[in-house]
């Protein structure tokens, strides 16, 4: 074998055996693969994985004194904490060998170590599949068993084909799969009924394929990568093409996608071929639809910083704490990408697109769902939302170190409805300190206005306001015993008092009492005692809605209005 394959054999074993490790190799020259394995404080391993199978000359204990410089500078430029570093090779080290590693600069505070034939070894016997793949003929047999696979998967044979038929033997040839191939796994679903992809559990998820075999049996394929760089190693080819129209918005979201990472989708038209593991490839197809996402990379050291939004006089508006932990890139990654975070609560996502050339950063916020939340958490965001748009501005302040702030203009309009969202968080609190126990955030979305109105209106009664507008008519029933030819007397400032009760999610909540001035009023027609009648503005239609306090207040009545 040659240097490069011993090297790219050895990796996938320490891959194999180290799932969630990183893979980095130089662009030029001899430099080896490092594998950077994450560890639980927050530190990594490194491994470094060399082809030297004899004992080392002094080019080669050149390269890897190289090799531990270069890390040095790549852990300081990436704020890298490494913990442990260990030469990987298929040749066990001398006493000398190891005196002298031990005597190499290499991070602070790491010695650096040795990892034999004997280590490798012991994974090419933990794996065999890896060492049958790349040194023997494993790469035909997992060729034979896709064969084998895609030709009953599209054979149902001289009759239909039932789910008991189909399940044992594909099951057999999927393991038959799975026992060759050193880069995916394959996970197969045989049922009656189609299976929704949002089914499909996500980890290590790299592609799915569903087909119906016949009218009762369907068929289910997740290929999962054994390990994080797998799609590095044995890549998945995808050739996508469609035509874009020099005018339309999709144009923008192309620009977009190659420039940011931002998701693309194409409803039609799209021309798509790939090269799935497995042979699990579709046949290639002219006029369909693609929806194409950047994978999130995470940031070696999230990046916290507190959003901050004021009017323009300089008053604060909004502030909430956010962590960026993510980033996307576009294929332009130089000069442009996506930062992600999210608001410590998890109330909100936030996007930050950068281009370095251009130097300009645009926001976007978007909000999780809310239903069942508490109160207290989703208010500072929903205050940043709320004032997220001209003509206030905002900034993004180190929340760890007072520093000067660059204020910068929000030219975005404020978003349709989210003010009115805003309010009913907050009328949904007072009425939680109202009514003394937790009260947690309804589903409002889709519901009609009528019944979340008394929420806000009640939060401002709560608040000590008092509420002012005016009024068309009111449906009462006239005291028994009223005298019927009293009841035309009936004219002129009117004051109620009725019960304040709102209704939250099925629960009715008493709050008090309320009282209800009408400037002036009249019953349009005599009304038999006990039934409905109509009271309605006389000369003025002006009133006035406040919370009676609870104790030491007079009441005040209308004449003959209960």
């Amino acid at each position: 074998m040659s240097g490069d394959e011993i090297e790219e054999l050895v990796a996938i074993l320490v891959s194999r055996e180290y799932p969630d490790s990183e893979r980095i190799r130089p662009s030029r020259g001899d430099g080896g693969i490092d594998l950077l394995v994450p560890q639980a404080d927050g530190t990594y391993w490194i491994l470094q994985v060399k082809k030297f199978a004899q004992n080392l000359t002094a080019s080669q204990k050149t390269q890897i004194k190289k090799s531990l410089t270069r890390l040095i500078t790549f852990s300081r430029e990436n704020s890298l904490k490494v913990s442990k570093w260990d030469l990987v090779t298929p040749l066990d080290p001398t006493k000398e060998n190891r005196k002298w590693l031990r005597g190499l600069a290499g991070p602070p505070e790491v010695i650096p170590g040795w990892k034999g034939i004997q280590f490798v070894d012991g994974l090419a016997a933990k794996f065999p599949e890896v060492v049958d793949y790349y040194c023997q003929d494993g790469a035909d047999r997992l060729a034979a068993a896709t064969r084998d696979f895609m030709t009953l998967l599209h054979s149902g044979g001289d009759r239909p084909l039932c789910a008991a038929d189909a399940t044992a033997t594909l099951k057999a040839l999927a393991s038959r799969i799975n026992d060759h191939d050193p880069h995916y796994s394959y996970d197969l679903h045989v049922t009656t009924q189609e299976m929704p992809y949002s089914s499909i559990n996500e980890d290590m998820l790299v592609a799915a394929r569903q087909e119906q075999l016949a009218s009762d049996v369907f068929v289910t394929i997740a290929v999962r990568a054994r390990f994080n760089d797998a799609p590095l190693v044995r890549e998945i080819p995808l050739q996508v093409s469609f035509t874009v129209p020099p005018d339309s918005g999709l144009r923008e979201q192309v620009e977009s996608f190659i420039n940011f990472g931002t998701e693309l989708v194409v409803e039609s038209g799209v021309a798509l071929t790939m090269d799935l593991p497995g042979g699990l490839s579709p046949e290639p197809f002219t006029n369909g639809g693609v929806r194409i996402t950047a994978q999130r990379q995470p940031l070696q050291s999230p990046h916290e910083v507190r959003l901050v939004v004021t009017d323009p006089d300089g008053d604060e508006l909004a502030s909430v704490p956010v962590v960026f932990d993510s980033v996307t890139r576009g294929m332009n990654s130089a000069s442009s990408g996506q930062m992600h975070g999210a608001d410590t609560l998890g109330v909100i996502d936030v996007t930050l697109k950068l281009d370095f050339l251009k130097q300009t950063m645009v926001f976007s916020i978007s909000l999780r769902e809310t239903t069942g939340r508490r109160l207290e958490d989703l208010l500072p965001a929903f205050q940043l939302r709320a004032h997220w748009g001209h003509p206030n501005r905002m900034a993004m302040v180190n929340p760890y170190q007072p520093a000067p702030v660059q204020w910068i203009p929000i030219d975005l309009p404020i978003e349709e409805g989210t003010l009115p969202l805003l309010k009913v968080v907050e009328a949904l609190l007072e009425i939680q300190r109202a009514r003394g126990r937790a009260i947690r955030m309804p589903s409002i979305m889709g519901e009609p206005v009528a019944m979340i109105e008394p929420w806000v209106e009640a939060g401002r009664l709560l608040r000590g306001e008092e509420i002012h507008g005016t009024w068309d008519s009111i449906s009462l029933t006239v005291s028994e015993d009223l005298p019927p030819e009293l009841q035309t007397m009936i004219t002129g400032a009117v004051v109620m008092h009725t019960p304040l009760i709102v209704e939250i999610a099925g629960e009715r909540i008493e709050l008090g009492t309320k009282q209800v001035c009408l400037a002036s009023a009249r019953l349009t027609a005599p009304a038999v005692p006990g039934q409905s009648a109509v009271l309605e503005p006389a000369d003025d239609d002006t009133a006035v809605i406040r919370l009676v306090p609870p104790t030491g207040a007079s009441e005040a009545r209308g004449p003959g209005v209960g």
